[in-house]
Order: structure tokens, then C-alpha cells, then sequence
């Protein structure tokens, strides 16, 4: 009989360890999941940026590229 209650004892800590264990898993999964957005929010954010910049740089351009073949 003691060797049928520790393995029941046995069992129940697996499960127990098991629970944990995904518990664990689900809150690094979704701390990772958030690090990943936010991480992609930062790097869309930078793109716009750079892409605006270079935007604006062209538009600033335009007119001088205009000017210039005009005069030619």
C-alpha cells in the first residue's frame, strides 16, 4: 500500500508541475508576443520616418530638377 500511495503522490506532483509549467510557458509566450509588437511598433515607426524624410527631401528637390531642366 505505501509503494501505491507514492506513486499517486508521485502522479499528483507531475500534474501539478505540468500545471505550472504551462502557466509559465503561457506568461513568457505573451511577454514575448508584446516585446515582439512592440518591438515591430518601434522598427514601422523608424520606416515611416525615414521614408517621410526621404519624402520630403524629394519634394524639397523637385522644383530646383524642374528649374534646372527648364533652363537647359
Amino acid at each position: 500500500m505505501k509503494l501505491y500511495n507514492k506513486i499517486q503522490e508521485l502522479i499528483n506532483e507531475s500534474e501539478t508541475l505540468k500545471q505550472k509549467n504551462d502557466e509559465v510557458l503561457g506568461l513568457a509566450r505573451n511577454e514575448l508576443s508584446e516585446l515582439v509588437n512592440t518591438k515591430a511598433n518601434e522598427n514601422l515607426e523608424s520606416l515611416k520616418n525615414t521614408f517621410q524624410g526621404y519624402l520630403n527631401g524629394q519634394l524639397v528637390e523637385m522644383p530646383l530638377i524642374i528649374k534646372k531642366m527648364l533652363v537647359n
